[in-house]
């Protein structure tokens, strides 16, 4: 693809994105001052009005268009690094909170979400605003003691969110591979003295996926080759060549379809939630069904896995990773249609607030008048949307892992059936929602003043003053950094990054399944390793690669040829076990052996089975097999061979053996 049109002269700018983050500052600023010290109704207080149904809705249709743009201009992430660069520890992030970073932010999701259903929080001014000082002082404080932004990596749950949308976005930034391999000075990850590398800590030139990059552009102000370009895509293309997976981030996946399809009923059949608060409490009821609903939505893809695996002979976990993020689609465009219908009813609230306080009677898009049947339209045309791109994700996800055909076929059925019954349940959804508001279009502003004024009154008296609230903000900023600066008088910033040379050589390996959810678990290992060791990044860069298209070679091939272990289930097992009466085929289980040396890095891949004549003949010649799904294979062992000239495959023993050496030069670091 080619790069946007004059969009590497914006992103290399030094005003970009800190013009941005200086008016996006100040708007939250203004915000929070309405809040606090505005009337407590929500159809009077501009800021609620402003930040519930225009800026929320606004950002959810935001990863569509542009990704996670906003994550660059968030204001939030732009006071963390303020405070980062003159107070901060820039203390390393430690190895749980990266391990487990997808479970603390699908928990902040889930407390937030909870929290704004059960406080009613669109109705209460202030505790919209406390929750936004709980945001901010959580940020100064992970900004003092960690390195980069580390909360917006793993502990954000905005950022979550970005995680999962941001896939389907339809701008992408990534690196040209020819360039990035032969580049030595590995800027986009390491920085410079003027700019930092990736403030998401990732590897930009090496990546894949928009889930965590935020368009900062430091890697295109870095880059010495001029790699990175903004480029254009279209909608939902980066599930069609998923190659990496995560349970993490499939869970996440689930966790937030169950949460916004969840709140769309509560919305769309107020008389279940309130049957459910009269008998067990407001509270106790609506947690439960929130549990329970959640669970059902975690069923549906588990059943779903199940059948699946029966199809293709692959493990539950690995359809449950891989085939998860074909809903991402259905679930976003489910969200924008929610979207829209905040922002006709901010519509209607402006128009009544600029009508009261300023005597404008400016006709907006008044929900009354034209809500009602377009509104409908667009929401089920973008369920509709949805439910066409999931189905050609699943269908291009199945045909990346399952080249034959007839068993791609049959492994997207069970999962199109759950997005087909995610479709009807959120359609049915809207059409009582419709039907249930056709006679009362118009909002009580009464009542949702009376609302108001019962949370504040029974959930907050010391916030009831927003002097208070001035005050307490005041003291947690000037507290935060005060602690840093004490703290780095005792403690050195970080942690020193050991020599290479010098180090005894140190093994370590690893038992995975030949599954392309494991890519990550490996690459994850030998980053901590190396890390360890001191290895610079482009060392860890280049075996992140080599193990990427290894496994990926395993994968393919296992997985077309249909090749399980040499003692596989014969023609006449194979229909009997997709039905389950006969044993299952047993997995491919892979052994990494990792040799750290004080001048080079061993890495070896190992798996039982027969002699690979095709990838001797490969390695041997540079011949394809003239199968389709080995040919691309294929790709992955040439690419190896042009990069790691100590390519080499063995078999003795029963045991294929595929590995590499990796010279460790001066300037690796």
């Amino acid at each position: 693809m080619t790069q946007l049109f004059r969009t590497r002269k914006i992103l290399k700018s030094s005003y970009f994105p800190s013009s941005l983050q200086i008016l996006a500052t100040l708007m939250l600023v203004v915000g929070l001052y309405y809040l606090m010290t505005g009337p407590q109704a929500t159809d009077r207080n501009i800021g609620s009005i402003l930040m519930w149904f225009f800026w929320w809705p606004l950002f959810v249709i935001q990863y569509l268009l542009i990704g996670r743009f906003w994550c660059s201009v968030c204001p939030f992430g732009a006071l963390g690094d303020l405070v980062r660069k003159r107070f901060g520890l820039d203390l390393a992030v430690p190895e749980f909170v990266k391990k487990y970073a997808l479970m603390i932010i699908g928990v902040l999701i889930l407390v937030i979400l909870w929290a704004e259903e059960v406080l009613d929080l669109q109705n209460d001014p202030m505790g919209t605003a406390i929750l936004l000082f709980v945001i901010i002082g959580l940020v100064i404080l992970v900004s003092v003691i960690f390195e980069r932004r580390a909360w917006c990596r793993y502990m954000c749950p905005l950022g979550g969110m970005g995680v999962v949308y941001a896939r389907v976005g339809m701008l992408q930034l990534r690196g040209n591979p020819d360039k990035c391999r032969t580049c030595r000075a590995v800027l986009c990850a390491k920085g410079t003295a003027k700019v930092e590398g990736c403030p998401m800590a990732e590897f930009p030139s090496i990546k894949d996926s928009n889930a965590y990059c935020i368009f900062c552009g430091n890697c295109v102000k870095v880059c010495p080759k001029d790699s990175a370009k903004l480029e254009f895509r279209l909608p939902s293309k980066e599930l069609w060549v998923l190659r990496k997976t995560r349970l993490g981030e499939a869970v996440l996946t689930l966790l937030l379809g169950g949460v916004i399809s969840c709140i769309f009923f509560m919305h769309g059949f107020p008389e279940v939630t309130q049957g459910m608060a009269e008998r067990f409490g407001r509270v106790a009821g609506f947690s439960l069904f929130f549990v329970l609903w959640q669970t059902g939505f975690f069923l549906v893809m588990a059943v779903a896995s199940h059948v699946a695996s029966r199809l293709n002979h692959m493990s539950e976990k690995m359809n449950f990773c891989v085939f998860s993020f074909a809903l991402i689609p259905l679930i976003l465009c489910a969200h924008l249609g929610h979207g829209l219908m905040l922002l006709f009813r901010g519509g209607d609230l402006l128009q009544r607030y600029l009508e009261a306080g300023f005597g404008l009677e400016y006709s907006l898009s008044s929900y009354a008048d034209t809500g009602g049947l377009a509104l409908a339209g667009v929401q089920f045309l973008l369920l509709a949307v949805g439910l066409v791109l999931s189905v050609v994700a699943a269908r291009h996800i199945a045909q990346s892992f399952l080249a034959r055909s007839g068993r791609a076929k049959l492994s997207v059925v069970p999962f199109n059936a759950a997005f087909v019954l995610f479709a009807v349940l959120n359609g049915w959804i809207l059409i009582h929602w419709q039907l249930q508001s056709a006679g009362n279009r118009e909002i009580s502003a009464q009542r949702m003043a009376d609302a108001a004024l019962k949370g504040a009154s029974s959930l907050h008296g010391f916030w009831q003053s927003s002097l208070n609230v001035t005050l307490f903000f005041l003291a947690l900023c000037v507290f935060m950094p005060l602690a840093a600066w004490l703290l780095r008088r005792f403690f050195r910033p970080g942690v020193e990054r050991r020599e290479n040379r010098g180090l005894e050589e140190e093994t370590r390996r690893l038992n995975v399944l030949a599954e392309a959810s494991e890519i990550v678990s490996v690459q994850d290992e030998l980053s901590r390793f190396a890390q360890s060791r001191g290895v610079g990044v482009k060392t860890v860069f280049d075996l992140n690669m080599a193990i990427q298209e290894m496994m990926t070679y395993i994968v393919i091939t296992r997985t077309n040829a249909d090749i399980i272990e040499e003692d596989g289930v014969d023609s006449l097992r194979r229909p009997l076990a997709a039905l389950g009466l006969a044993d299952r085929p047993k997995r491919l289980h892979l052994d990494f052996v990792i040799t750290m040396n004080p001048d080079s890095v061993y890495l070896a891949m190992e798996w039982s089975g027969r002699v690979e004549a095709d990838l001797r003949l490969v390695l041997a010649l540079g011949l394809g097999t003239g199968d389709v799904g080995l040919i691309r294979a294929d790709r992955q062992i040439r690419f190896l061979m042009r990069y790691h000239k100590s390519l080499k495959y063995e078999h003795s023993g029963g045991v294929n053996r595929l590995s590499l050496v990796r010279e460790l030069a001066e300037g690796d670091d």
